[in-house]
């Protein structure tokens, strides 16, 4: 009976042993491929005028009627000012 209750205690701790390695190689911080995962440091925002995506901090941003506006270049931020001026 010792002998059952002495596999039982070495089977329970193998199992938690190898249910920590596997969270630590396959877990929620990981990629399929293994990798870490990364971390987002920037959004991206799309531009009203030629409709691109660009990440927010390299943007050029204009404030118009109290809404922030990112462009993806001044070019398209003159053209899209412009053709709100004319409306």
């Amino acid at each position: 009976m010792i002998r059952l209750i002495v596999i039982i205690i070495i089977v329970y701790f193998a199992y938690r042993g190898f249910r920590s390695w596997a969270r630590q190689q396959f877990g929620p911080d990981r990629t399929v491929s293994g990798e870490p995962k990364a971390e987002i440091d920037d959004e991206m925002v799309q531009d009203p005028c030629c409709r691109a995506y660009v990440p927010k901090k390299s943007a050029v941003r204009s404030r118009l009627g109290g809404e922030d506006l990112y462009f993806c270049s001044e070019t398209c931020r003159d053209r899209y000012l412009e053709s709100t001026a004319r409306k």
